[in-house]
């Protein structure tokens, strides 16, 4: 968010972080260089592959389910109603 410019008072109230620390994360992105901006990368990257397991494990309930129908009656239900969730 920073990078594309919002300002910080916004990122605070969105993100729920207080305005000192975003106002600190932005002064770190402008001042701490190439290392920094790695340190983000492997955040950011961690997150995208934690988002990709969250869907890959979405796609994967109705399997669940189907599993678990054998013996549990709410499972049953789940899957009949087609509530994955």
């Amino acid at each position: 968010m920073l990078e594309e410019q919002y300002h910080p008072a916004e990122i605070a109230n969105l993100i729920g972080f207080s305005c000192e620390t975003v106002y600190k994360h932005k002064l770190a992105r402008l001042t701490g260089g190439k290392v920094y901006k790695a340190i983000i990368a492997k955040i950011v990257k961690r997150g995208k592959t934690k988002l990709f397991w969250k869907k890959v494990e979405k796609m994967l309930r109705p399997l669940e389910l189907m599993q678990e129908a054998k013996s549990d009656m709410k499972a049953r239900a789940k899957l009949a109603s087609r509530d994955y969730e």
